[in-house]
């Protein structure tokens, strides 16, 4: 999530409770690399983690490591009350959905691209594009991973070798680039990390092709023994499943609370969340190595 959206969430959450609440914002593979070794360490600083793939995580190395709790031992009343039952897995629940879009500098771009198609289409044909290195975050993976299954990998290699692209480290980095005219088009973006350049003023818009998918981010409780604050999180996991706290979360931007999916695109598929280890491949069809 963006710093503005956590940012939100945490003055609303200390208002409520009187609990204080920091944050550490990295992409998600740093995140889980540095989640790991401090649990590897014995030293884990985190109480609550939300990124996309968390269940996966969990499932694969957190929980046989010890270091996550399962949800159904955090006794969540949101969960009990409130929380849709599909949003809620084993031991992470998903708390938003973050449809991939398009995002576009507008003294670049004079019509917004209406469908990914648009990215082998004329009128992108000079665009420079700016990507998210997709080895940051399993979820640029499985964007491409939708991209390739719709259109064919020859479709990406074609936009690799006929366009400039520009690689940065994260979505962050790749929004100020945009904003600073660097290049045409950001592809993948969300509107969340888009809010922030454009609430400055930015020359920066925003286009949602009906057929996408999207980043669907979830949360997870460290387990009790190793979290350094093991009720606070408890607290702090029930507010973001309440639909109060989620749907904070998701008045930022356009992004979709997990009580308001109804406003998920015309076309949205839900992510392939086993694509997460095609990092490689996906590089390779985009030419921009490992």
């Amino acid at each position: 999530m963006p710093s503005e959206v956590s940012e939100a969430v945490a003055a609303a959450f200390e208002e409520e409770y009187g609990i204080v609440v920091g944050f550490l914002k990295l992409p998600s593979t740093n995140l889980l690399q540095r989640y790991s070794a401090e649990g590897a360490a014995g030293n884990i600083g985190g109480d609550v983690l939300t990124l996309s793939g968390a269940e996966l995580f969990a499932q694969t190395e957190g929980a046989d490591e010890g270091w996550v709790e399962p949800i159904a031992d955090l006794e969540l009343p949101a969960i009990a009350e409130e929380t849709p039952e599909q949003f809620v897995q084993e031991y992470a629940a998903t708390v938003q959905t973050q449809p991939w879009i398009y995002s576009y500098n507008t003294d670049l771009v004079d019509a917004a691209p209406t469908s990914w198609e648009d990215l082998n289409g004329p009128e992108f044909a000079d665009a420079t594009f700016l990507l998210p290195d997709p080895a940051s975050s399993a979820a640029y993976v499985e964007f491409w991973d939708y991209i390739e299954a719709e259109y064919g990998a020859d479709f990406i290699q074609e936009f690799a070798e006929t366009h400039e692209i520009r690689v940065y480290g994260s979505g962050g980095a790749t929004m100020e680039a945009l904003a600073a005219g660097e290049g045409a088009v950001r592809v993948p973006s969300t509107a969340s990390s888009a809010a922030g350049v454009i609430a400055a003023g930015a020359p920066v818009d925003n286009a949602a092709p009906a057929a996408t998918t999207g980043v669907e981010i979830q949360a997870f409780a460290t387990a009790c023994g190793a979290s350094p604050n093991s009720n606070a999180a408890r607290v702090f996991m029930n507010y973001l499943l309440t639909e109060d706290g989620n749907t904070l979360m998701s008045e930022f931007a356009d992004d979709v609370s997990i009580y308001d999916d109804a406003n998920l695109p015309a076309e949205y598929q839900e992510p392939n969340l086993g694509a997460g280890d095609r990092a490689d491949e996906i590089l390779e069809l985009l030419n921009i190595g490992g």
